[in-house]
């Protein structure tokens, strides 16, 4: 209970001086909102995964900059989650973004896991440390029973993450979109 309430004092001050809550730390990352003031290093990460296919790009600056101001109010504001930022502890460098998004499923709406990682952080376990972080944050702290990860069949670091993090096959080649499969995972209740 009283974790709980230093939770929410935390997301009262931040919401309070306009300052991005820090959501999580790991053993070398940071988790944490994302301000317009990010936006310069999110192109960034961005720009360094500008050939892989399962990545859409950013909109043009001011776009973007319009979209990132009502995403923190209404994703962050509203819901407590969203697509936060990830930095390296030492460096400061953003190194992903992560986070929960809602998402419509079957004609529902879900709860859905997703992440990308910079280029020069691929292979070094990111997305395993930080989105394992989140699902302990989805269940203990969001109250969520169920996610949801939707990945291109192709994608096979992302089939072996969403495996590895417990989640089973829920759907493939929905809607006939034969390149894409829905994962779910039940979150354990305690």
């Amino acid at each position: 209970r009283q974790r709980q309430m230093c939770i929410r004092d935390r997301l009262v001050c931040a919401r309070k001086y306009n300052e991005p809550l820090v959501i999580a730390r790991t053993e070398r990352f940071i988790i944490r909102e994302m301000t317009v003031e990010d936006l310069p290093h999110l192109y960034e990460l961005y720009q360094t995964l500008s050939d892989c296919p399962y990545v859409e790009p950013l909109y043009e600056y001011k776009d973007e900059k319009a979209f990132t101001i009502k995403y923190i109010e209404n994703m962050y504001g509203f819901f407590g989650y969203g697509l936060w930022l990830v930095f390296e502890k030492k460096t400061g460098e953003l190194v992903a973004r992560a986070g929960i998004e809602n998402r419509s499923i079957d004609g529902q709406n879900c709860q859905e896991f997703g992440y990308l990682v910079k280029k020069s952080w691929q292979g070094k376990r990111v997305a395993w440390e930080v989105m394992n972080h989140i699902v302990n944050i989805a269940k203990d702290r969001l109250g969520l029973e169920e996610l949801y990860i939707c990945t291109v069949k192709t994608n096979i670091p992302s089939i072996q993450l969403a495996l590895k993090l417990g989640f089973t096959l829920y759907a493939g080649d929905t809607d006939g979109m034969n390149t894409v499969s829905y994962t779910h995972l039940t979150l354990p209740t305690t």
